[in-house]
């Protein structure tokens, strides 16, 4: 998924253009977050493949995902309005949970297959479906990474380390804010999540984490880009917002 800064500043721009007011924005803002809540009782056995894999399990619930055989997991968004659309077309809660979801769509459909070709055990077959997946190609670079070690949190040449530099990346870029007490406070006015495949009660403790989340990159240094391209990280917000409304414009009130 595209971590929490792209998922923020995409709602944010989502709210402009749509000229949402303050306390609309405010709820669309936090619901855009809700679909990465996740609620687990955790074993202080398990090791952090065996972590992962739980909050992925749950995540395949709250991002309706339907495919678990497709090498990028990502959420159907048919699947999602056959139960919801009516709801999203008048409550802004429901709205945004929707948004996430398209945003996560976009970017593992149309953003990250630019970045990255899928390899089977040769290192030169295109991997189709996840068992075949064992290696990863950095298109920009050349580079190939074993899987495992694509995906690896730790791994500065992996993913997540990329998400660190893009999420350094659009905070300067988007000069974003980020105000965990305005949102708390938003969750005590009328903040009724009409989204059952969610666990609400984790919602106080996601914007925590997000707001640790958000002070560890405003601190982090600016690095170059080793998996994306510059020019689709300037383009990916916008592209998103409007391939939304072109997509899903039926959804939004007038």
């Amino acid at each position: 998924m595209p971590s929490f800064i792209v998922h923020s500043v995409a709602g944010e721009e989502l709210s402009k253009r749509l000229k949402f007011d303050k306390k609309t924005h405010n709820k669309f803002f936090v619901a855009n977050l809700l679909p990465d809540t996740v609620q687990l009782e955790r074993d202080p056995n398990w090791s952090p493949e065996e972590l992962r894999k739980a909050i992925q399990k749950e995540k395949h619930v709250s991002h309706f995902r339907t495919d678990f055989d497709t090498i990028l997991s990502y959420p159907d968004l048919d699947y999602f309005l056959k139960e919801y659309e009516d709801l999203v077309k008048k409550d802004i809660i429901a709205f945004g949970y929707f948004f996430h979801l398209y945003t996560d769509n976009y970017y593992f459909t149309k953003f990250l297959p630019k970045m990255i070709t899928f390899l089977m055990e040769d290192q030169k077959t295109i991997a189709n479906i996840k068992p075949e997946n064992k290696f990863n190609k950095i298109n920009k670079t050349g580079k190939v990474m074993a899987k495992v070690d694509f995906w690896a949190k730790n791994s500065e040449d992996g993913i997540y380390g990329e998400y660190n530099r893009l999420n350094k990346y659009i905070i300067d870029k988007y000069n974003f804010k980020y105000d965990v007490v305005l949102y708390r406070d938003i969750l005590k006015d009328d903040f009724i999540v009409p989204i059952k495949e969610i666990k609400i009660d984790g919602i106080d403790n996601l914007l925590e984490e997000l707001n640790n989340f958000y002070k560890k990159s405003i601190d982090s240094s600016v690095e170059e880009f080793r998996i994306f391209e510059g020019n689709e990280v300037d383009n990916l917000i916008k592209e998103v917002v409007d391939s939304f409304i072109k997509d899903y414009g039926y959804l939004i009130r007038k």
